[in-house]
């Protein structure tokens, strides 16, 4: 035994070697300690071969985290692989964040890897709460200039009700297109709160929503 090993250790290693009846979860093999921890996910499946881990005491516990991410055969995984490779063959309380803690400050890591980011998740909706509270708008052309001067097409969608305004336009620029919106907006919302008129009384309900 190292004289470097640290009091626990030494001591759970002679107890163990004392009184083994009394420990069913620890082993000694050639001199050396060792913990049963099976395999979860197939314990209840068939026996699990590997059960018995080799416990790792402190001062040694840097070097199987190095041996197990920093050499070539190992390919400096991240903390998940890197554990699973660790935990198949050894033991020790704190491994998981021990684990952990290495593979962040790994300089390799941090220079070569892309930053893993979890799922974005499912796209949300939008709350619409009324008419013309959120509008998407785009710009299309230049077409051929009409008779009237018109060479582009200004297309407004209310994302609360889903209506379209398709609008021919002469400049596309910000300050045409807020004009148009606000008109739209206007004579939309004075239509929800009339009934449509017919004939030649539509053309009073536009000059009206005008004024």
């Amino acid at each position: 035994m190292s004289s470097l090993m640290p009091i626990t250790f030494i001591k759970l290693f002679a107890d163990v070697r004392r009184e083994p009846q009394k420990f069913p979860w620890h082993k000694i093999v050639g001199n050396r300690l060792y913990h049963y921890r099976p395999d979860a996910s197939i314990e209840d499946l068939i026996e699990d071969q590997d059960a018995w881990k080799l416990l790792v005491p402190k001062h040694k516990r840097r070097e199987i985290l190095r041996e197990n991410h920093e050499e070539p055969t190992a390919g400096h995984f991240g903390r998940h692989k890197t554990y699973e490779r660790i935990a198949l063959r050894y033991y020790w309380p704190s491994l998981h964040r021990d684990v952990t803690r290495y593979v962040k400050a790994c300089q390799i890591c941090q220079q070569c890897k892309v930053q893993q980011l979890l799922p974005a998740g499912l796209m949300g909706r939008r709350p619409f709460t009324k008419p013309w509270s959120v509008v998407a708008g785009d710009v299309m052309g230049p077409f051929p200039r009409t008779a009237r001067g018109n060479e582009y097409i200004l297309v407004f969608v209310d994302e609360f009700t889903r209506w379209v305004e398709v609008i021919p336009i002469r400049k596309a620029n910000a300050q045409t297109s807020r004009k148009i919106l606000l008109q739209s907006k206007k004579i939309t919302e004075l239509q929800s709160q009339k009934s449509r008129p017919k004939g030649a009384d539509n053309a009073s309900l536009l000059i009206e929503s005008q004024q």
